[in-house]
């Protein structure tokens, strides 16, 4: 039995959403982000694209599963058929998905193959960086199937034509299928750079051997000494997009949830977690535990809204995303 605790359901979305209001200027500038971007273009943007995937037979990929898992990265045929949808360019100027959009589509994939799920989000993700603030002279020239690594854990030594790129990344999701990689490392400032580079030029070493989302290719990522010119890096922390759709002026330290979290609600409905009871269960463990704190208290509560709303198996409201930051 779920105990419930503090103000009601309906009074703690809405104290959330007055402490969102207050925060600083970048929770701020996400919710007008947010909003613009959904009175203003969701109703017109890529419905086409979103009912095309809604209706798309996807049983293929559950088929595959066997074969990716064991390949440690998504079969060949498995990719082709998912490319062929067009999935893999959510993210472009001219056809970017929202957020909601994006979190419907990779929820229904998730629900075949969880590792497809991941790189279409980890590609999303990507995409939308190099679509955001990379100059229109490198995106030109760029193919669409974008991966990487974002943290910092490779070198830039400033050259007389660029940059100098040495590093090694694990967990260099979907890179195996990708044309281009973004790598996070630090320039000669200590500033945290991304620099786009071609994945022909990147060692892959295959050494995924994770316990769960076998399928995703999370291998490590190397290079030495690569040549990167300067128009083909940007500082992550200062650099600001000049494209006039609202959904790119969205901060983007929330892209990469964004691009996750229904990978995670496909994966429990794949999994059979997908009643009340399953979630009130998960709730009482973490509410119960001698560890809770703030962190685990928030996703108590968090827990509690899924369990409310996936009682009937109702979608999720925008409203409970944006207020529980799911």
């Amino acid at each position: 039995m779920v105990r419930h605790t503090g103000a009601p359901q309906k009074f703690r979305i809405r104290n959330c959403f007055r402490k969102q209001l207050k925060a600083p200027q970048r929770w701020r500038t996400f919710f007008f982000g947010l909003g613009r971007a959904l009175k203003n273009r969701a109703g017109r943007l890529h419905c086409g694209m979103h009912s095309e995937l809604s209706n798309a037979d996807l049983s293929f990929l559950a088929s595959e599963k066997s074969s990716s898992d064991g390949l440690r990265r998504l079969s060949d045929s498995a990719f082709l058929r998912l490319s062929e949808t067009g999935i893999f360019r959510l993210a472009h100027p001219e056809r970017i998905a929202s957020p909601w959009e994006l979190i419907t589509i990779t929820r229904r994939i998730a629900r075949h193959c969880p590792s497809a799920a991941w790189y279409v989000g980890v590609n999303y993700a990507h995409s939308w960086l190099v679509y955001s603030y990379f100059p229109q002279s490198v995106i030109e020239r760029s193919a669409p199937i974008f991966a990487g690594v974002l943290a910092k854990r490779g070198n830039l030594q400033l050259t007389r034509d660029g940059y100098s790129l040495t590093g090694n990344w694990r967990y260099g999701s979907a890179a195996v299928h990708s044309s281009w990689v973004l790598m996070g490392a630090q320039d000669e400032n200590e500033a945290h750079r991304l620099a786009l580079v071609p994945t022909s030029a990147v060692d892959i070493h295959h050494d995924w051997q994770g316990p769960g989302l076998l399928g995703t290719g999370s291998h490590t990522l190397s290079v030495k000494e690569l040549a990167v010119a300067k128009d083909w890096t940007i500082d992550l922390g200062s650099c600001r997009t000049s494209r006039p759709e609202s959904l790119y002026s969205l901060p983007k330290g929330l892209i990469l949830s964004w691009a996750l979290v229904g990978i995670g609600l496909g994966l429990a409905e794949h999994l059979g977690i997908d009643d009340s009871n399953h979630l009130a269960t998960i709730e009482k463990d973490i509410a119960t535990s001698e560890e809770a704190g703030i962190q685990r208290k928030h996703m108590a509560e968090a827990i509690q809204a899924l369990a409310i709303q996936t009682k009937d198996r109702d979608m999720l409201t925008l409203a409970t995303h944006i207020a529980f930051r799911l």
